[in-house]
């Protein structure tokens, strides 16, 4: 049981500085998941593989689009510093 929770304590610290797909990632690889699957080596087994890249791909798709609206929101955000920026000169250069 100890080595469960030492587990999922290093899975919640890799979380703090990786995106949902290098987590997902990372937790895979660490209880070797897909080679266990793979192991199996039934149809259902390469089913579940096939599922649990699926997933990855997913996960990898979020982080991408997550990545994206950051960098559109902080253009969005400069944007407007900038349009701000510009009405407050022109006030301060009328009075």
């Amino acid at each position: 049981m100890q080595n469960f929770v030492t587990m999922i304590r290093h899975f919640q610290i890799e979380a703090q500085t990786k995106n949902a797909f290098e987590v997902a990632e990372f937790v895979i690889k660490q209880v070797r998941f897909i080679k266990d699957l793979e192991q199996d080596g039934t149809p259902e087994g390469v089913s579940k593989v096939e599922n649990v890249q699926e997933i990855l791909n997913k996960a990898k798709n979020f982080t991408e689009e997550q990545r994206e609206n950051g960098k559109n929101h902080n253009r969005n955000i400069k944007k407007e510093e900038r349009l701000m920026n510009t009405r407050c000169n022109g006030r301060n250069q009328k009075m």
